[in-house]
């Protein structure tokens, strides 16, 4: 039987904030389980509809 583990990275980042040089400029939406340093975020812009 294959077992599948999923770290709590992996479950619990989806709309942490990205911060870069002290301002927020999106959020994380999602992490690869392969690889938790990865993943996709979205643009507070478009967050905001602008």
């Amino acid at each position: 039987m294959e077992k599948s583990f999923y770290t709590s990275l992996d479950i619990s980042m989806s709309g942490a904030p990205i911060i870069q040089n002290g301002k927020f400029v999106g959020a994380v939406t999602h992490v690869l389980v392969q690889d938790a340093t990865k993943g996709y975020g979205i643009f507070i812009e478009d967050m905001l509809g602008h």
